[in-house]
């Protein structure tokens, strides 16, 4: 019975295979842009979830003059960068804290394996924050000159490792982190190998992120109430105010502003609404096809009915010719995206292995059949019971039978022009991010060049020898390199009235330079 069905359903497919062409691939172009977005969407919000206790993990931020009533005009500014001191501090006095560490990045100028080497310069709380495996004698000072710990996908590339780094004694292999983190690195290494004691325990040493691990329990609101305003003397004069932010929310949610994408979710969620009515419209459209089809059927269904049919039977059969293009549609749509996921997993930086994503496709499918079995079974509930009434006695209105037709046409419609709305836009964005360029400079021919494992301020001294390499027409110093690097500079929000009197607020990056600086990257003052 189920082969005959398929069969006359395809025989069906074939007779009107111009009205099912176009469902077929309006159906797969919206399952195509619904899936990718979709992914996209999961993949943006599921950055650090794989921490056991990412629930529990926050990061710590400074709004230096919230509560700043000495200095008058001066912007509320959030950094990240905060004193390595700061950990220790919250955790002696505030019981609602586990763990506290301070955690210094830092990017390479090396590749392995054509990926970047990135450096963490930690402290024993993070490996128990986060829960890296690295032995106790890893943080021991004095245990080996300079210890370091690498992660498992780099083992293979030991000896380029020691090649490159042959200071460095490799202690420890500690299981690679998943690409959506926020903190990525590719080897740890303590504190005392770069900077003396005296050094990072100042509290002008203002070169770390700071991340909690709460105790389960504790009301997060009123903790965060309780940090809004507390005094540190030996850091600044006036009370400070600290935001904590959660490590899952860190990607989109980040008050400092450093964490920053091209694309933003908006943009992601206009291309998720197109694709939807994409899928909407084509499945609205292929409903209003098999309702005129099937009433054209009629006769022949009653007929069968007469013959000896059971009203399942015909369900059976007009479920099978509306799913057999529903399926038809998502193995099109598959298609497409085994051809086209490389290409998107590049542009959206993601880094998830093709088979989670598969999966979750697959659930899309799933999803996707079940609302045409849904959206389906109305008609097919409807033509099953009045199959002999309106053919055999002929009864019904002709206006009334046209009257979902039309209704159905001027959904597609609205559809189809809120659709266009969403794409247009979505691309005029997509083409504005990708015009506008980070700074103002011609960046082709200029390069930046860090000493190996130094602290991040560049000596002038290397500039001056820099320049004695043929080839080179000039170098400059440039303080705070690591941040420049990262783009990790202060930042303030300010809120400013425009020409029209509207209130805006506006996030401004800064930084302190002399008129080298200018004159080197080319700025011109308006």
């Amino acid at each position: 019975m189920f082969v005959h069905n398929i069969i006359i359903s395809i025989r069906n497919l074939w007779k009107y295979k111009t009205q099912n062409i176009i469902s077929i691939i309006g159906l797969a172009v919206g399952f195509v842009c619904f899936s990718f977005s979709a992914l996209w969407i999961r993949y943006e919000m599921s950055y650090d979830s794989f921490h056991e206790n990412v629930d529990r993990i926050y990061r710590v931020n400074i709004a230096l003059n919230k509560w700043n009533t000495v200095e008058t005009g001066v912007a509320d500014l959030v950094q990240s960068n905060n004193p390595y001191l700061l950990a220790n501090w919250l955790k002696s006095n505030y019981p609602e804290i586990e763990e506290a560490s301070g955690v210094m990045p830092l990017l390479l100028n090396e590749t392995v394996r054509n990926d970047e080497v990135s450096l963490l310069i930690v402290d024993q709380a993070f490996c128990r924050i986060f829960n890296v495996p690295v032995p106790k004698e890893f943080f021991i000072s004095g245990s080996t000159d300079k210890p370091v710990a690498v992660t498992d996908n780099f083992a293979a590339d030991l000896e380029s490792i020691r090649e490159l780094y042959g200071d460095y004694l490799i202690q420890a292999t500690v299981p690679a982190w998943s690409a959506n983190t926020n903190i990525p690195f590719n080897m740890l290494t303590p504190f005392t190998v770069h900077y003396p004691d005296e050094r990072f325990n100042r509290w002008n040493f203002l070169y770390c992120d700071t991340y909690v691990l709460i105790h389960d329990g504790v009301d997060i609101a009123a903790f965060k109430e309780k940090l809004d305003k507390i005094e540190i003397p030996e850091f600044r004069e006036t009370p400070i105010s600290l935001i904590l932010t959660p490590l899952k929310q860190l990607r989109y949610k980040d008050p400092a502003g450093n964490i920053q994408s091209d694309i933003k979710f908006a943009h992601i969620r206009i291309f998720t609404i197109a694709g939807l009515l994409v899928i909407l419209c084509s499945i609205l459209n292929h409903l209003t096809q098999f309702v005129t089809r099937a009433r054209m059927r009629l006769r022949e269904l009653a007929l069968r009915k007469v013959s000896g049919a059971s009203d399942w039977q015909i369900a059976i059969t007009l479920y099978t010719d509306f799913l057999l293009v529903v399926v038809l549609s998502l193995f099109a749509g598959l298609m497409l995206i085994v051809f086209l996921l490389p290409a998107f997993k590049e542009y959206a930086t993601i880094g998830s292995n093709n088979v989670n994503i598969y999966l979750e496709l697959l659930l899309y499918a799933v999803l996707l059949i079940v609302c045409g079995f849904v959206s389906g079974g109305i008609p097919v509930l409807y033509f099953r019971e009045k199959v002999l009434n309106r053919n055999i006695k002929s009864h019904g209105n002709y206006d009334s039978r046209n009257l979902f037709r039309k209704g159905s046409l001027l959904v597609q419609l609205i559809f189809s022009l809120v659709m266009m709305f969403c794409v247009i836009v979505f691309i005029k964005q997509i083409r504005f991010l990708h015009n506008q360029p980070d700074i103002i400079i011609n960046s082709s021919n200029i390069a930046f060049v860090q000493p190996r494992l130094t602290p991040p301020d560049f000596p002038p001294i290397y500039a001056d020898q820099i320049k004695q390499v043929p080839g080179i027409v000039d170098a400059i110093p440039v303080t705070g390199v690591q941040a420049f690097l990262q783009n990790r500079h202060p930042s303030e929000t300010n809120n400013y009235v425009d020409s029209t009197g509207t209130s805006v607020s506006l996030t401004n990056n800064f930084r302190y330079e002399d008129a080298r600086f200018f004159e080197f990257f080319g700025l011109k003052i308006i």
